[in-house]
Formats: structure tokens, sequence, C-alpha cells
């Protein structure tokens, strides 16, 4: 190791050596906090322990390379003069020690927050420094903090005392460059690998997110493999992106009263939270199987039903023929993550708020996979690509998924592209678990996302499928109701295909040629098929979206539940309008009208007789009816999330 290290020019050395004693010392933290919670720790299984501290290692080596990659560079750039610079390299290492002394006075912080909270420090430490006498007390009159607070002070000495032998070491004190361009490719070589530890991951969909220390169904070594530094630094962002969009169209009392009365939830909530209410079956529960299936960009527009001349999709529109379906339905926004948030949970999303990703927002919540899984069903949900996308792993294992199956539990020669496998591999999958999981006698409920129709589109070969759309993109919607009619005639020769309600959604939904935006964006299908469980098929023209999956799912189960949610039972209830958004933009819509507030605009739309384009109408009263719902109902779910109640 010396003698390669030595092979390295002098700043490269120094920068090597601080990296290893960064990474060495966020170890010994993490070792700290599993000593410190041994007993949580004891009934883990030691490869999950193991795992986690190598999950460690990729959060430290994100933080490590933030740190040095700007001193790396400066190296660099002093290379190619013929004598290093003393000044500077004495600047680099007080600047080093200063960072990293930060990054030890977060750690010694988070060893008490964890303690206190079970979770790695976030900006929520802060929420006291307007009462500095108060925190002051806090920290000095415990006692339990004295500890941490002494190998504080020790660990800064030692700090100081390394980085200063380092620099002497490496540098000395008339240090000269080799030259430049011999090194060039060592720098350029030393700049990747720092990079390539701030992404965290090789894959091209995603980076590391906090998420991706969430691989168990343990919490202890769930929040072990995080650095807080990390978590700190990425909640910081979160909250002050989300601070940008704080409503306070009403008072609170008001909103709430808005949303209850349009969505007919009676007069008070049951619980803390402004629309939470018990439900109360009739007769005994029906343990019923659950599929969920939301498809990529799968918009009602792609359908013949809806006017679509092109004959893209034979199996949705038979189902729809045969099935329980709705006419007037709306996805909560034009991203994966807002249909997999609001289909499962059943609260809508605020614009430009990645809910499943953003620190400040994680809160125990409510939902589809939570309640089921408290009437004892398995709960699982499946993926084409890789669970991080989104930080899909992240926010579902937390609140009821038991297990994720994604890209790293197919063949790999399956693998396609960034979307994973096909579709059909996928469904395949489903059918093949399902059939495992039905042997333990327990209701199950699966919930997944295609990824096929999505760009970049990739026809698998070796299939009995034949396109003929115009175009890749509609052979595409093609091939992915060619998966489901596979998918479906496959499940119809399994026992349990008599006792699933399958649901079928789009996520949301894209560009339809001749189609208006929001509408080829937003309204989705829902088609509800269980020929032996509901053998009268109907349509529902009421107006409806993905957060009112959850209650009508419980309705159709006829189970006593609480429902914390801002989606109403489409099978017993009505709703006036529909609130989604499209990025920044808020929108509503009803059955004949459409109306969006954007940049603190308001545009207000009558939709055509064939739903397939807006004319813009004068404000009128319900454009005004329609904005103070939209309004209400951003502001309750604003109140919700910062006073942790989406439970």
């Amino acid at each position: 190791m010396k003698k390669l290290l030595k092979k390295l020019p002098a700043p490269a050395q120094f920068i090597v050596l601080c990296w290893l004693t960064g990474m060495a010392i966020f170890s010994a933290f993490r070792i700290v906090l599993f000593i410190l919670n041994y007993d949580e720790a004891a009934s883990i299984p030691g490869s999950v322990i193991l795992q986690s501290f190598l999950m460690g290692l990729r959060f430290d080596a994100v933080i490590n390379g933030y740190f040095l990659v700007l001193p790396a560079f400066i190296f660099f750039i002093l290379s190619f003069f013929k004598k290093g610079t003393q000044t500077a390299a004495k600047i680099i290492s007080v600047f080093i020690v200063i960072v990293y002394g930060i990054a030890f006075l977060v750690y010694a912080t988070d060893f008490r927050w964890y303690e206190h909270g079970a979770s790695r420090l976030t900006v929520a430490v802060l929420q006291w420094t307007d009462t500095p006498g108060w925190m002051l007390k806090f920290l000095f009159q415990d006692v339990y903090n004295y500890p941490f607070l002494v190998m504080l002070v020790l660990l800064w000495f030692f700090l100081y005392k390394l980085i200063k032998r380092i620099r002497i070491y490496c540098l000395g004190e008339q240090y000269l460059n080799a030259p430049a361009l011999k090194y060039i490719p060592v720098y350029l070589v030393l700049l990747g690998l720092i990079f390539m530890g701030i992404r965290g991951r090789l894959a091209i969909k995603s980076p590391i997110r906090w998420g991706t220390a969430f691989f168990s169904p343990y919490n202890f070594t769930n929040q072990l493999g995080l650095n807080p530094v990390y978590t700190f630094i990425r909640s910081w962002l979160d909250q002050k992106e989300s601070a940008e969009q704080r409503y306070n169209f009403m008072s609170d009392a008001d909103a709430e009263k808005i949303v209850r009365q349009e969505l007919n939830l009676g007069g008070n909530a049951s619980s803390g939270s402004p629309v939470s209410r018990e439900i109360k079956a009739d007769g005994n529960p029906k343990r019923y199987h659950v599929m969920l299936v939301l498809m990529e960009s799968m918009s009602a527009k792609n359908m013949t039903h809806f006017g679509n001349s092109y004959k893209l999709t034979p199996v949705l529109d038979s189902l729809y023929d045969h099935s329980i379906s709705f006419s007037n339905f709306y996805s909560d926004g034009n991203h994966t993550f807002n249909g997999i948030f609001s289909s499962l949970y059943g609260y809508h999303c605020l614009p430009m708020v990645h809910h499943m990703k953003d620190l400040s927002h994680q809160q125990p919540y409510s939902g589809l996979p939570v309640t089921l899984r408290t009437e004892g069903y398995r709960t699982l949900f499946f993926t084409t690509h890789d669970d991080q996308f989104d930080n899909m792993a992240g926010f579902l294992l937390p609140n009821g998924i038991e297990r994720i199956i994604s890209e790293k539990d197919y063949d790999r020669n399956y693998v396609l592209s960034t979307l994973g496998v096909p579709d059909h591999i996928m469904l395949e999958k489903v059918v093949t678990e399902m059939d495992a999981l039905v042997n333990d006698g327990k209701p199950v409920f699966i919930s997944m996302i295609t990824g096929s129709n999505h760009e970049p589109f990739v026809i698998p070969e070796g299939i009995p499928f034949k396109p003929h759309g115009e175009t890749l993109a509609m052979n595409m919607v093609e091939y992915a109701d060619w998966s489901i009619g596979k998918f479906m005639a496959e499940a119809s020769t399994h026992p349990w295909f008599d006792s699933t309600i399958f649901i079928f959604t789009g996520d949301h939904g894209g560009l339809v040629k001749n189609i208006d935006r929001y509408l080829a964006f937003h309204h989705v299908p829902l088609i509800i098929y269980a020929p032996a469980i509901f053998s009268e098929p109907k349509v529902i023209s009421n107006a409806g979206g993905q957060a009112d999956i959850f209650p009508t799912v419980c309705g159709m189960l006829n189970i006593d539940c609480t429902i914390n949610s801002l989606g109403i039972d489409l099978m017993n209830s009505e709703r006036r309008y529909y609130p989604f958004n499209f990025d920044e933009e808020m929108c509503a819509v009803s059955t004949e009208s459409f109306f969006s507030i954007v940049h603190e605009q308001n545009r207000f739309y009558k939709l055509s007789a064939d739903k397939k384009s807006l004319s813009a109408s004068e404000m009128n009263s319900q454009a005004d009816s329609m904005k103070t719902f939209l309004e209400a109902v951003m502001q309750t779910t604003q109140r919700m999330i910062e006073e942790r109640k989406m439970k």
C-alpha cells in the first residue's frame, strides 16, 4: 500500500490519505452507534447487520467525496506550476479540518438524536435555534451528553494533529510538483473516483438516495447504514425547496370545513387529522386478493373507448366492457411518484414536491398497504426497474409494503434498458410469486408499476407480439396492452383468479396526438375487473382520481378501518371535483369543466363533449367553487404533513 501510494504525486497522496481517514472515522462512529444500540441489534441476523455496515461505506463515500472534491481540484490546478504552494496546502488543510470537524459535531449530536427518535439527524434539530438559552441548557444539563462532548473535543484535537501530520508527510515543507502532463491522467482518475463516490451508485437511473439504505424490515439496520451528515444536508435542502410552496389561502379551520363538505365526510374528524373517519362495515369482511396495476404513461386517450381510432388497446377496451369502469378518472400528477403516492396512500401531491423522496416529508402514513397489512394481508410491490428510482424502496418499505420485487430479482438477461425488464417479464414474476403467496392461506395485496411504455422504448424480441402502430410510441402502447392480455390469460388458469380483484389504471398519462395535454396526461382509465365477484359490468361517470382508490378498495373488501385520506369510496359516494397538479400548476376537474392556477393566474375551461379538448371560459361561480376547493385541499394536505397527521 505504501509503495503504491508513493507512486502518486504528493497532493494525490494527501487526498487519498484524508479520504481513508474520513472513511475510517465515519465507520468508527457507526460502530459506536451499533454498540450503543446493541440490544436493538441483537435480534437482527448478522448478515443484515453486515450489509448495513457495507451500505454505510457508500454513504460515507458520498460525504467524503463532497468534502475532498474541491481540494483535489485545486491541487490539480496547482500541479501545472513548477513548485507546490505551501500557503495553498495549509489553507486546504485548514478547510479539511473545518469540514470534518463540523461532521464530527453532527455525529456527536446524532447519537442522542437516534436515541430520542430512532432516526438519523435531520434539519428538525434546528427547530429550537430561536431559543439558544434553552438549547444550551438542554446540552449541558443532561449528563448523558457529556461523554459525547468529551469525545467531540478529543476528536477535534486528534483531527487537527492527524491532518497536519498527513500534510507534512505528503507535502513536506518544500515539495515539488512532478511534471503536470505526466500526472494529468492520475488526477483525472482521482477526480473521477471522487465523483463516483458522490453519486453513490453506478446505475444510470438514479444516484444514491437516503431510501437506498432501507433494504431490510429492521429500522435499526436501515438507519445504521445512513450517514447523519448526509441526512441533515438532504433534509435541509428538501425543507428549503418545500418552504417556497407554503400555502395560506385561508384559515386552516375553513380549509378543513370546505374539504369535509365537498367530500361528504360529515362534520368533524374522528381523530386529530382533518380528514380522518371511522368506517364501520355491515357484515363480515371479504378476504379477496387485490392486484393494483399502475400502467406506465397509460392515458385513457390511448383507448378506443375514449376516441382513439388506432385500436392500440384491445385488451384494456375489452376489460373496460366487462368491469366496473370509470369514465372520468384522473391521475394526481404527471410523474410516476405522483401515481404511486396517491394510488396507494390516498393523498394528493403538492405541486413540485416529491413526497416519496423528500426527507422532510417522511413520517408514518396510513393507506392501502398499511390498512391491508393490518388486516392480515401479504403486501408486495413490483417494478420493472431499479427500486431506488423515485425512492420507491425507501418510501414503500416503511409504509406497509412487505417486500419489493425489482430489477435485481429478475434474470439479468431480461434487463433491456434503464427501465429494467419488459412488462411481460414482470407480470410473469407476479403470477409466480402469487402462486407461492397464496399457499399460506392469507389474502394478498400486490401493487405494481409497469415500465415499458416509457422512453427509452424497447420492444422485446422473441415474443408472439406483432405491432401495427404508425410510430414506435404507439407500438409500445400496444405492447403494454398485449402484456396485460398475456398476464390475464395466464392468471385465469390459476385457482386464485376468481377470488382476486384486478384494478388497472395509469400512473399518469402522456402526450396523445390531437388531445389537450392536460387531458392526455391526467385522464387515465380505472378498470376494476373481477367477473366472479362483480358479475354486472357498469360504467361510473362521476369524477374521481387516484386518491380515491384506497377508500374504494376498503369499501369493496367491507372492512372496518380508519380512512385518513382525501379520497372517497367511489362506489358509494360522489365528488364534484378532483384536484391534481401538473408540475407547478394546481388543477381541478369536473365532468364538464377544468380549472388551473399557475403562477398566480387563474384559468377556467370547458371540456368538449368528446373530452379531447378544452375551451377557455370566463370565470364564474363554478370556477370560484373549484378554486376554493383546490386551495383548501392543498392547504389541508400541507397542514397534515407539517403536523405529522398522515397516519
